[in-house]
C-alpha cells in the first residue's frame, strides 16, 4: 500500500519502452541543438539561413520529445510505437524529397 494514492506505476522496461527512450533522447538532443540556432541536423536542401525557422523546428522537436517522455513514464510506449512506424514513412519521404537518402 502506498502513502500516495496517485503515485505513478513503475516504468515497465520492454522493447517498445527502450526504443521510445532512445528516440526521445535523440529527438531531444536535435531539438535542443535546433533551439540554440544550430542547423546542422537539417539536410543542405532545407537550410535557409533563417534562425527563426531552425528554432521553430527545435520547438516542434522539443514538443515531440515531451510527448515521448510522457508515453514512457505512463507506460504507454507499446501503444505509441506503431504511430512512430507511420511517422517513419513521413521521415523517409522528407529525406527522398530533400535528396538526402544517404542521411548525410
Amino acid at each position: 500500500s502506498s502513502h500516495f494514492p496517485n503515485a505513478m506505476a513503475p516504468i515497465k522496461w520492454n522493447a517498445p519502452t527502450i526504443a521510445l527512450t532512445v528516440n526521445a533522447i535523440l529527438v531531444g538532443l536535435a531539438g535542443l541543438a535546433s533551439l540554440s540556432g544550430d542547423d546542422s541536423a537539417l539536410p543542405p536542401a532545407f537550410k535557409t539561413d533563417n534562425a527563426h525557422v531552425v528554432r521553430a523546428l527545435g520547438h516542434e522537436l522539443f514538443i515531440m520529445m515531451c510527448l515521448m517522455t510522457c508515453g514512457i513514464v505512463n507506460n504507454m510506449a507499446q501503444k505509441m510505437c506503431p504511430y512512430f512506424g507511420a511517422g517513419l514513412l513521413v521521415s523517409v519521404w522528407v529525406h527522398i524529397k530533400g535528396d538526402d537518402v544517404s542521411g548525410g
